[in-house]
């Protein structure tokens, strides 16, 4: 079970060799963000989203991985990450994600490939997310995630 207090001295957007607090922390940014303290287990991009284990392992999110029980709080990287590095990925705010092509304002987001959103995929969307403006093709848009991301 994750932990959830304030980290004492969290840099949300930075990354580390080393690992600085526990795996799974949950922890609330002066600004109301939640995020999570993960362990990459492959290179993020900014906008990244993942899917984090209960370990506090996160993967780039795929539509297979979120079909799974293993893998369901769902974060999104707001910093690059190396393979093995350990920082944290927003669970809840507002805040900025990859999209593979075109989304409408307000809907459904589900995973779209490895690490992106879309609103047209079948399969479980990622709970309390929406999109904050239309998003006109692929890239980084901003989003607002209302509760802790999961699918």
């Amino acid at each position: 079970m994750a932990s959830s207090n304030t980290a004492t001295g969290a840099r949300f957007t930075e990354t580390s060799t080393d690992r600085k607090f526990a795996p799974g922390m949950i922890s609330e940014s002066d600004d109301g963000t939640v995020w999570q303290y993960v362990q990459a287990s492959a290179a993020f991009a900014i906008g990244d989203s993942v899917s984090i284990s209960s370990t506090g392992a996160a993967v780039l999110v795929t539509s297979a991985i979120l079909a799974t029980t293993t893998w369901n709080a769902v974060g999104c990287a707001q910093v690059a990450f190396a393979s093995g590095e350990y920082g944290w990925v927003v669970r809840q705010g507002a805040f900025t994600a990859r999209f593979n092509g075109a989304a409408v304002l307000g809907v459904k987001l589900y995973a779209a490939g490895t690490g992106a959103l879309d609103d047209a995929v079948a399969g479980a969307p990622i709970q309390g997310l929406v999109a904050t403006s239309t998003v006109t093709s692929a890239g980084l848009f901003p989003v607002y995630a209302t509760t802790l991301m999961y699918a």
